[in-house]
């Protein structure tokens, strides 16, 4: 097999790339949010207002976006072991761009329709799939051990703020129209990909290894790396409770969001990105606060109070509360998710083996990939069934029955960062 590419790339073969370097992947990976945040406004806006589908119409359409990952995100976490993650990344970035181009053809001419956006959804989503285990797995070559925390934690704060850069453009949409905003989701998708080609990573030496066309050794490499993580008393609750945020949470966050703005408060699309950057400045506050205390002792603990945190946000949102007090209920969702993020993407970090980590991070990935698609299915059916607000208390109670199990037969509450540390080297 051919070795890297290295032109226009300074050889780094040992040791971690410099501050420099690494801004060229945070480059990158800002480009990829503020395009996700973007995305994230658009494409429910197109939904909810421009075709003005109910709310088993719009959980079907965030099913589709999200749904690959239930598919691909395993798979892509394999490939992602065995390639060079820069140069599969730039590929995926040149990938992405092309989906919104036609998609703002199809708007600005008129042939808008459901199938086309569930279309949209299933290559968007797939593409982004890609991408997450790769782009973790390259983090992890740009640091030592124990500079993790404070750079995933950075990562976390830039990939919320890229996406409050992407909604705050978006809410514009409602004024000019949404067909210049994916022209735009595409020139800003370019331009990461010309970021990460100025990327300089250190040698790595599973990639670039055959992998093979044989589905069983796709098969045998994920169920390695599913056997490691169920099998760890450290990783296992981290995942359920990661799985127990993707259904119960991100679901009822990405179908909510748009029927609150529409049947309850009665907004358009500068609503939605004013709740969803709400939400995001929430969680841009609380990693830049853990970036710079850099180590949490009490990892578990920090993660069972910000999941807590989100509970009582849902049955807060069971109340008649005016839109300011609802973007604050966001803001105060973003803390808790921005302490639960930071740490638990720490743990899997430093507790995976170096030779599966990105399929290990895909693994953890899959909790929200996996769980998400079904969430916003079942949030959407509740929503026609109860109305929106009835509708939270199903994440809220579900959550609170997972927080409780979770207490109860596992040993999260007393998990520290001594405790991950020992699992590296036993």
């Amino acid at each position: 097999m051919s070795e890297p590419e290295t032109s226009g790339i300074s050889d780094v073969t040992a040791g971690h790339p410099d501050k420099a370097t690494r801004r060229w992947y945070f480059g990158g990976h800002g480009a990829w949010y503020a395009a996700a945040g973007l995305q994230m406004v658009l494409f429910p806006f197109l939904t909810a207002f421009v075709l003005g589908l109910d709310a088993r119409y719009v959980g079907i359409a965030q099913l589709a976006l999200m749904g690959p990952g239930l598919i691909l995100l395993l798979p892509g976490g394999v490939i992602a072991d065995h390639l060079d993650e820069r140069r599969y990344l730039i590929k995926l970035h040149l990938l992405a761009s092309l989906p919104p181009l036609v998609m703002a053809g199809v708007i600005f001419t008129g042939y808008l329709s459901f199938s086309f956006l569930i279309g949209y959804a299933l290559v968007a989503g797939s593409l982004s799939t890609l991408t997450i285990p790769a782009r973790d797995s390259l983090l992890n070559r740009l640091t030592p051990h124990e500079g993790l925390t404070k750079l995933i934690a950075l990562a976390i704060a830039l990939q919320f703020g890229g996406q409050l850069t992407g909604m705050a453009i978006a809410g514009f949409a409602v004024t000019t129209g949404p067909a210049p905003f994916f022209v735009l989701l595409s020139l800003i998708m370019l331009s990461g990909a010309w970021a990460l080609t100025r990327l300089k990573t250190a040698s790595h030496e599973v990639a670039h290894s055959p992998l093979g066309a044989d589905l069983r050794i796709y098969a045998r490499r994920i169920g390695d790396a599913m056997s490691h993580l169920f099998g760890s008393k450290i990783l296992a609750p981290v995942m359920i409770c990661n799985s127990a945020v993707g259904f119960f949470f991100v679901g009822s966050f990405m179908v909510s969001v748009p029927i609150f703005v529409r049947d309850v408060f009665g907004g358009g699309a500068r609503d939605i990105s004013l709740l969803h950057i709400s939400f995001f400045v929430g969680t841009v506050i609380s990693a830049l606060v853990i970036m710079r205390i850099n180590a949490i002792r009490n990892r578990g603990k920090v993660i069972m109070i910000g999941l807590a945190v989100g509970t009582l946000v849902c049955f807060l949102m069971t109340r008649d509360v005016s839109f300011p007090v609802f973007a604050f209920l966001m803001f105060c969702w973003g803390l808790g998710a921005g302490v639960v993020m930071t740490n638990s993407r720490t743990i899997i970090q430093e507790a995976a083996p170096d030779e599966m980590r990105a399929r290990m991070l895909a693994s953890f990935q899959m909790g929200i990939m996996g769980f998400g698609p079904l969430g916003s299915l079942i949030t959407g059916f509740v929503i026609e069934a109860v109305g929106a607000r009835n509708a939270m208390y199903v994440p809220g109670v579900g959550m609170g029955a997972v927080l409780v199990l979770i207490a109860m037969f596992t040993g999260l509450w007393s998990l520290t960062n001594q405790d991950t540390a020992r699992s590296i080297t036993h």
